[in-house]
């Protein structure tokens, strides 16, 4: 559970937070939790990351971007992400089909911004460098 991951749970999670994630997720896989800019939790489980997201885009990450040199600075960066949502350097869209969010941040000044993919409910889907975005966030 989060025990040991203090760096990737934002201070602004409270327990009807853990609650929420608890109801919609497995809360004793999550290793991330943070509140977006407009307030809504979102968290990430350690199969998604092992499974979906860095067995899938590790590499690319890696390769793409200079200061992600391990998985802990590419979730720094997706908490970023979803932490400044409501900033002029994060881009929001929506997730179609299935609804949920994307949040597109740039890092390095590399023009192909990253995206994090958001469910409905607020599980951490994806994140990967996007070359579709490029020219998305200024």
């Amino acid at each position: 559970m989060l025990r040991g991951n203090q760096e990737f749970v934002d201070q602004s999670v409270t327990a009807e937070s853990l609650l929420y994630i608890g109801k919609n997720g497995d809360l004793s896989d999550t290793k991330l939790v943070a509140r977006d800019g407009a307030g809504r939790v979102r968290w990430l489980e350690q199969d998604q990351i092992d499974g979906k997201i860095w067995s899938k885009h590790g590499t690319d990450l890696l390769s793409e971007y200079d200061t992600i040199q391990n998985k802990e600075d590419a979730w720094q960066i997706l908490q970023k992400a979803i932490k400044n949502s409501d900033s002029d350097t994060v881009v929001t869209t929506p997730n179609p089909p299935k609804g949920g969010l994307r949040y597109y941040i740039k890092v390095d000044g590399n023009p192909e911004p990253i995206r994090v993919a958001v469910s409905e409910n607020g599980f951490i889907v994806t994140m990967f460098p996007d070359e579709n975005a490029i020219g998305l966030i200024d």
